[in-house]
């Protein structure tokens, strides 16, 4: 059913409102840190090249990302069908993306966190390696994906989880389903569990999504299917 979902690109998305809840000092000091290291990269205007290893239940591919090629997405292996369509895929989403849409550099960035924010944040571990925020997501935030020509919104059933540091600076982003839900008429999640670990890829720089890790199991058109899909995201060198 979604043999890509949340495969190449990390594909949240926040709109721009208020948010709810009043972040904890610790909590606070992250997400002010991730907001000026992007608006510091923004206003430097950064473009960065870098590749993606995914891994799927199926299959395997490597592909590389450069803005300033001519054409941005190549493939690194392996040359089959299956890739050759990725591809198509690919250059055509390049193709129709809009002047105000981030390309795919600028969206492995993160630095938006406080929209995705609903009214509740809960401390769930704090030790000395960092501190673990569970939080509900806001009415707005949108974590969204596709495949097999269906797109659709699951952020409404999710969960978000945010792993900080002893020095305050973010390590990881979760999203994950705490029951059973129905995206769309014809499909029912059993288990979904996004994970993304990010870090600071060059001195001063962003924090960009470095590995992702997607588990989801359920059913469709009366068939069922598990998904694990891992992608790794490095070789970052700005332009």
């Amino acid at each position: 059913m979604t043999r890509y979902l949340l495969v190449l690109l990390p594909l949240f998305v926040c709109a721009d409102f208020a948010h709810g809840a009043t972040l904890p000092p610790p909590l606070e000091a992250a997400v002010k840190d991730a907001e000026t290291r992007k608006a510091t990269a923004e206003k430097a205007g950064v473009e960065f090249t870098f590749s993606v290893h995914t891994v799927t239940s199926e299959d395997e591919f490597r592909l590389r990302y450069d803005p300033a090629a001519t054409e941005a997405w190549t493939l690194e292996s392996p040359e089959t069908d299956k890739s050759a369509k990725l591809m198509e895929r690919m250059a055509r989403r390049d193709e129709e993306r809009t002047e105000d849409a981030e390309a795919p550099d600028r969206r492995l960035i993160i630095g938006d966190l406080r929209e995705l924010f609903g009214d509740r944040i809960e401390l769930t571990a704090n030790g000395p390696d960092g501190r673990v925020y569970r939080f509900n997501l806001s009415d707005k935030a949108k974590i969204g994906g596709g495949g097999g020509g269906q797109n659709f919104d699951v952020s409404e059933y999710l969960t978000g989880e945010l792993a900080i540091d002893a020095d305050n600076r973010l390590r990881w982003l979760r999203f994950f389903a705490e029951e059973a839900f129905k995206p769309v008429f014809v499909a029912k999640i059993e288990s979904f569990d996004l994970k993304m670990f990010v870090d600071t890829v060059w001195l001063d720089g962003p924090y960009v999504i470095v590995r992702q890790v997607m588990d989801m199991n359920g059913s469709a058109f009366f068939k069922s299917f598990s998904e694990n899909v891992k992608t790794v995201y490095g070789d970052f060198e700005k332009r």
